[in-house]
């Protein structure tokens, strides 16, 4: 039977829509389809089969590689793809040794915004009514694997609708993709990414944000949820970036890449990040205001280039940060860096070298005050200038032990008390103050370039 199906299926779309398995849909009680497609199938003829696929349908690709490296290039910013998946509630699966294959992009150097590439599959569900499932489905050499995010085509003032309901993507291989693996823009419902592996990826494992809507105010919809769990991503710039969400579970992802590990910009009310090991990050967690209620707890992280954990504006403020092992790297700045305010941090475990292993400063994005630090242990960090350091402008910060007496601090600021750490005796020279300035401005150049 299952030859006969392969044979039918060279035969074009018209017949394509007769492959097709019946199950009971629970939730309507109707008759949903298992639509069956072949290496041997053409582009088209898999777009005219999920064109009449139907809600609740499921279209399985069968083990081989699909070659669709025929789709033209097309802008960035525009709402195309080799496949288009509009106004339907499908199921995308993938038999083992599925594997999807596009062209090579008009690689133009980032942040070039003419960037030209394909989408292997592109969601269009203004209605917000919908729901897709990705499953066991492998990508390769696409400017992104999977995009939802309907927006304008003027790259200079893009504006992008709400789009899609509810978004699964899981098991899933992303490899040699040229721009994000997967990009989710203004969604309306749920997202879950668990269980992918990301590889090869020149910008992003996952960029998933609210930002770019009408006047920039959208923020990720009440009662939804966006679940990150168990991927393995790594990447050529940053591992993971969420905008504007409230309530974001990240949890046991294994991570590495050169810029950001985890970004999030903008968090409210929910944010839980835990349990994820980074390594060979710029920073490894970066959390910038506007933030608040976020509780990161129990990662790990290795060889940290800038700041292990890093909080950023007046407006980021009532984050727990605790039990996270932070391992810098020589010349670093610091395992915890602050900018923020009324954020509590409690017994991290910071090691390695570096300027010092905590900093609090005054920045382009706030200013460290009424930060609360407990039992932090800084005793296998080995500082080039000290292991606490608080800036100029920084005020009534409370720092209360930091491991052994021995360790060392100083204070530029005003109001701060700090206990359970030895002052440096005679303060610190011009020259080192001078040095640690310079590297917060080259830090403030770096991170303004990452962001």
């Amino acid at each position: 039977m299952a030859k006969n199906f392969k044979s039918l299926a060279l035969w074009g779309p018209f017949l394509a829509c007769f492959l097709v398995c019946l199950t009971i849909n629970p939730a309507s009680g109707a008759k949903a389809k298992c639509w069956h497609v072949y290496p041997s199938m053409t582009r088209l003829v898999i777009q005219a089969t999920i064109d009449g696929a139907s809600n609740g349908d499921t279209i399985l690709f069968h083990a081989g590689t699909y070659d669709w490296s025929d789709t033209p290039l097309s802008q960035k910013d525009t709402n195309t793809g080799a496949i288009q998946i509009i106004d339907r509630s499908l199921k995308i699966k993938g038999e083992e040794g599925t594997l999807l294959i596009g062209p090579q992009s008009n690689d133009l150097p980032y942040p070039v915004l003419s960037q030209e590439g394909v989408n292997a599959f592109n969601i269009t569900d203004l209605g917000l009514d919908n729901d897709v499932v990705f499953d066991r489905l492998s990508f390769q050499t696409f400017l992104r694997g999977i995009r939802c995010g309907f927006g304008t085509e003027d790259p200079y003032n893009a504006v992008t609708e709400p789009n899609m309901r509810n978004l699964t993507i899981t098991n899933c291989t992303f490899s040699d993709i040229h721009r994000d693996a997967i990009s989710i823009s203004h969604i309306g419902g749920n997202v879950l990414i668990q269980g992918n592996d990301f590889s090869e990826v020149r910008r992003m494992g996952l960029f998933c944000d609210w930002y770019w809507s009408l006047n920039h105010q959208a923020w990720q919809p009440d009662n939804t949820r966006i679940r990150i769990l168990d991927n393995n991503i790594t990447t050529l710039r940053d591992g993971l970036y969420l905008g504007q969400t409230t309530n974001v579970i990240v949890m046991n992802n294994k991570i590495s890449c050169p810029l950001q590990g985890i970004w999030m910009s903008g968090t409210d009310n929910g944010a839980y990040i835990a349990a994820n090991l980074l390594s060979n990050c710029f920073d490894g967690i970066t959390i910038y205001g506007p933030s608040n209620g976020a509780l990161v707890e129990r990662n790990e992280m290795k060889n940290i280039f800038e700041y292990g954990i890093w909080l950023g504006a007046d407006d980021c403020h009532y984050n727990i940060i605790s039990k996270n092992q932070i391992e810098m790297a020589a010349s670093s700045l610091g395992g915890i860096g602050s900018e923020a305010n009324n954020n509590y941090y409690g017994q991290n475990k910071i090691s390695g070298i570096g300027n010092t292993a905590i900093y609090l400063y005054a920045g382009w994005w706030g200013t460290a005050y009424k930060e609360t630090l407990q039992a932090n242990n800084v005793d296998n960090f080995t500082p080039d200038i000290c292991h606490i350091f608080l800036d100029t402008l920084t005020h009534e910060n409370l720092i209360v032990g930091a491991g052994m007496e021995t360790n060392t601090y100083y204070d530029l600021g005003t109001n701060n008390r700090i206990t359970g750490v030895t002052p440096i005796p005679g303060g610190l020279g011009q020259d080192i103050i001078d040095a640690i300035h310079l590297r917060i401005e080259e830090s403030k150049k770096a991170r303004e370039i990452v962001q």
